[in-house]
């Protein structure tokens, strides 16, 4: 359940970088003072760190999901 909204939350950077640039918005509103090319600079980190960040959680999902599913004896059988 927690692997889509990882890789969605991750998706979704470039996708407002190419729209919305909601994130620029979400920057310039909380801090008033940085000039143009201060929160250009600060989105282009979040998307770099946002990617790294998804990339190490989708294996970490991964990971707690493979021991729950064997615990669980796998897939159930099919019935005939």
């Amino acid at each position: 359940m927690g692997l889509a909204p990882t890789a969605l939350a991750t998706i979704a950077t470039y996708v407002d970088r190419g729209t919305t640039h909601l994130t620029a918005d979400h920057i310039r509103a909380g801090y008033p003072d940085y000039s143009q090319a201060r929160v250009d600079s600060a989105v282009t980190t979040y998307l770099v760190v946002s990617p790294v960040i998804g990339a190490l959680g989708v294996p970490g999902w991964l990971t707690a999901a493979w021991p729950s599913r064997q615990a669980s004896g796998g897939p159930a059988p099919s019935r005939p």
